[in-house]
């Protein structure tokens, strides 16, 4: 927990490795998690880079296993989850593991490529023969012959006669009434064209997605307009099929198709269920398989980071370590040295530098959900106070004051218990649904918000929006039967016989209140509360107030008017610290601080006897110092004046935004309390026949699917988006500073 105080001391680091054990040791530093190496070779292009080819392997190994997967999606094969973590392919098994992925490639798309050939072939046979069977009834006994012959005579001549063209096949059912139009025009309306009565529903091999077809007989006479009516076919992509010539060669041809479209039903069957089998071998060690290739390939890219020193025989590197764990890193380059076995042993020295470290908060289970929360709104600066430590009670808190009621906040308790009781199982076993990971990420945020809304839920004396007696109630009736039967209402006296005050939360008695229950005493009374906006523009303008009523008091307590100036001349006395305090007392921090820095760094006397190379760093580093405490008093000024009117706005608004807490409680409140009175109440317990058990039952799962949908899901959801927006918008942007850098967390 103490890592989350603050973020961890990062100290930057220079890694020596040898070759031959670089790949162990980096794959070592990426199980711990805490380390960040920096690129050493900036200028490098990234094909120039020492272990390009060993990515450019791990890619194409992931590419071959991605199109495994996509295959195996086509036919719905469930690809099982991991239940560990695997290492990662070691260099020595590459080869053997790319050439097993190289066969089972070419062995999935050979048969790929066949079934697809199949259903190509069965779509064809499927289209022919429901072709015959819809247009041969149109055709009945008529014969296509080639060489028939359409005469015309008129005039005492004998007219020219042209060849019959028959052209018969299927089209897209979108495209029909489109494609009977352009074929109407083209020949002018010279043309027979029949569709048939019913469709196709056929299956299309490229995308494995239902088509709708229709068969259709065009005749028309003479080539010219044929051709023009072929061209429209190929424009619309209309599969054209021959039709036989007499009924009993359609007859004949029809029952050929039968059987051969049987016959290849089996062999798609059988060419199928093996390309199954063998995606399902390959499916039980998919995911195993792509995290060892996702792991090698990350580790060298993250040697590709590394240089060459100038024997070719050490990979040097540069990294940000935690100061904590720099014991953890030696003992790993101790242990991967002695495996290996190697001549000059790997190793890794501290390094000045004036950058500026990134941040990393160390973090478990329990913690990391709120420290997810605080890094969605920003990274926080390097060893800056990290809200995410307050965040674990400040969240759940704000979000039951908006979300308080005892059984909703049980159900929240259930569900998050439920995961958190079954988190080994369901950490093992990575899920593609992303609001499910969201909420299991969150489980113990989830679970105290539960606790939290149980709790308050007790105080508010709400359970699913009904009170409850755990004590006594302070309220007594002290009235007759016959005055209570008298009048609709009555007024309780608090100063009559009364019981022990409620001792823990709400009076479940006000629950029958219909109005305030109020003193005599009239000045005490809401009709003369004072008005707060009045009071504070009388405040600022150092005037009186005035009374709502004669017999009202123009102020909530005695000496108010008094304590009111005296706090507004402390506030205008502090706008002129709050506006040049700050920035002269930093500028003068920077001026000492300068000055010490130049008399110790410059004035060395050491200095001449120093490596040349040594002292350019010290003074790079010396100067970025300098230049770090020497900013002008004006710009220190001006930063000063923007951020003091910034906050002092932003206070009055996110002052005001807590006032949604009050609303989404109120909201939250009535909502369940006429969710009861409108379902339960007015449907189910006002019955007392003898179907009223029966009638309960299904009118409580009514309420219930309700209460769980709109209550405690969508009123949840509203609560827990409000109290992100107090957390982030409100509570971050007064006290916090953040920046966009790199984050480093660690799970434990």
């Amino acid at each position: 927990m103490t890592g989350m105080v603050r973020s961890e001391e990062m100290v930057l680091c220079d890694v020596y490795l040898q070759p031959e054990a670089a790949f162990d040791i980096v794959s070592r530093f990426g199980e711990m998690g805490c380390l960040q190496f920096l690129d050493a070779n900036p200028d490098v292009k990234p094909y120039e880079r020492n272990y390009v080819a060993e990515v450019c392997r791990c890619a194409e190994m992931e590419r071959r296993l991605r199109y495994m997967e996509g295959e195996m999606r086509k036919d719905s094969i469930k690809i099982p989850g991991l239940d560990h973590d695997p290492p990662a392919l070691q260099p020595h098994e590459m080869s053997q593991f790319e050439n097993s992925l190289e066969k089972w490639e070419a062995d999935i798309v050979d048969m790929s490529e066949n079934q697809t050939n199949l259903l190509n072939n069965y779509l064809e046979l499927r289209e022919m023969s429901y072709l015959l069977t819809q247009i041969g009834p149109l055709l009945g006994d008529a014969e296509l012959s080639p060489d028939t012959l359409l005469s015309r005579k008129g005039g005492g001549e004998t007219a020219t006669a042209g060849r019959l063209a028959v052209l018969s096949g299927v089209v897209h059912r979108n495209r029909s009434y489109p494609f009977q139009m352009m074929l109407w025009r083209v020949s002018r309306g010279n043309i027979y064209y029949r569709q048939a009565s019913e469709d196709a529903i056929l299956l299309d091999p490229s995308t494995g997605k239902d088509i709708r077809k229709v068969a259709f007989l065009a005749i028309c006479q003479g080539e010219q307009l044929s051709s023009r009516m072929e061209k429209v076919c190929s424009g619309f992509r209309v599969n054209i099929y021959p039709c036989p010539e007499t009924k009993d060669e359609r007859l004949m041809m029809t029952m050929k198709l039968h059987t051969r479209v049987s016959d290849l039903e089996q062999v798609i069957k059988k060419t199928k269920y093996h390309r199954c089998k063998a995606l399902r071998t390959v499916g039980k060690r998919w995911a195993l398989w792509m995290m060892q290739v996702r792991k090698s390939k990350s580790i060298y890219h993250t040697m590709n980071m590394f240089s060459l020193d100038i024997t070719k025989n050490c990979l040097i590197g540069q990294c940000w370590v935690p100061k904590s764990d720099l014991e953890r890193v030696n003992v790993v380059l101790a242990e991967v040295s002695a495996k290996i076995g190697t001549n000059v042993p790997s190793f890794i020295s501290k390094t000045e530098t004036t950058e500026v470290p990134p941040t990393y908060f160390r973090t478990n289970r329990f913690t990391n959900g709120f420290q997810t929360l605080i890094n969605a709104y920003g990274d926080s600066k390097y060893r800056e106070l990290n809200p995410g430590l307050y965040t674990v009670i400040t969240f759940p808190f704000l979000f039951a004051i908006m979300f308080g009621d005892f059984g909703h906040g049980c159900i929240l308790i259930l569900f998050s218990g439920w995961m958190i009781l079954t988190e080994k199982k369901h950490m093992g076993i990575p899920s593609g649904n992303e609001i499910w990971n969201i909420m299991f990420g969150g489980r113990y945020v989830i679970f105290l918000m539960g606790i939290f809304s149980a709790i308050l839920g007790i105080l508010y004396n709400d359970i699913f929006s009904k009170h409850v007696y755990l004590m006594e109630s302070y309220w007594k009736n002290t009235f007759t039967l016959s005055d209570i039967q008298a009048s609709p209402y009555i007024t309780l006296d608090p100063a009559l016989d009364t019981n022990p005050p409620y001792a823990f939360g709400v009076d479940p008695f006000w629950g029958f209140a219909t109005n305030s229950i109020m003193n005599a005493d009239v000045k005490r009374g809401p009709g003369c509360a004072p008005l707060i906006l009045i009071l504070f523009i009388d405040m600022a303008l150092f005037t009186t107030s005035k009374p709502v009523d004669k017999d009202c008091d123009a102020y909530m307590f005695e000496s108010q008017q008094s304590l009111q100036k005296c706090l507004l001349i402390i506030a205008l006395l502090c706008v002129p610290i709050l506006f040049f305090g700050t920035p002269f007392y930093i500028y003068a921090k920077n001026q000492k601080k300068r000055k010490e820095l130049m008399k110790s760094g410059i004035h060395s006397k050491f200095r001449k006897y120093q490596h040349r190379g040594t002292v350019s760093k010290s003074e790079e580093r010396m100067k970025a110092e300098i230049a770090k405490y020497s900013v002008p008093l004006g710009e220190i000024l001006i930063h000063q004046a923007i951020h003091s009117i910034e906050f002092t706005l932003s206070t009055v608004s996110h002052t005001a935004s807590y006032l949604r807490l009050w609303a989404l409680s109120l909201a939250h409140q009535q909502l369940s309390k006429m969710l009861w009175s409108m379902i339960m109440a007015k449907l189910a317990l006002k019955d007392h026949t003898s179907l009223a058990p029966v009638k309960i039952f299904a009118i409580f799962a009514v309420w219930a699917v309700f209460t769980v949908s709109i209550l405690v899901v969508m009123e949840g959801l509203s609560a827990f988006l409000h109290t992100l927006r107090l957390h982030w918008y409100v509570d971050f942007s007064n006290v916090y500073k953040y920046r966009r850098h790199q984050i480093y967390r660690k799970n434990i």
